[in-house]
């Protein structure tokens, strides 16, 4: 018998799965810190000049696609935020932790 898989999920959804699952940023001094859907890992979200940047791999290769990861997009969701990636996203620097 041929193996269905499930669709794959945009980062908006995913995020959504989470803040409607009831988790959460947590705050610290730099800005929040974010579970990984597989919850054996963190990532750093933090916010520069209205800009939320995260150190997930999702981020740090693929944020110049016009899209924030789904952690970032979790932070918004918690902060009531509403903005995509801001311009200069494409040239800041990759930062990894």
């Amino acid at each position: 018998m041929a193996k269905v898989s499930k669709p794959k999920l945009t980062r908006s959804q995913r995020a959504r799965n989470l803040f409607n699952a009831g988790v959460r940023p947590v705050r610290t001094a730099d800005g929040w810190l974010v579970m990984s859907s597989s919850g054996k890992e963190f990532y750093d979200v933090t916010e520069t000049g209205g800009c939320l940047y995260c150190n997930c791999p999702d981020s740090v290769f693929r944020s110049h696609q016009g899209e924030l990861c789904y952690h970032a997009q979790l932070v918004e969701l918690c902060l009531g935020f509403d903005r995509m990636v801001c311009a200069d996203d494409v040239d800041a620097p990759i930062v990894v932790f």
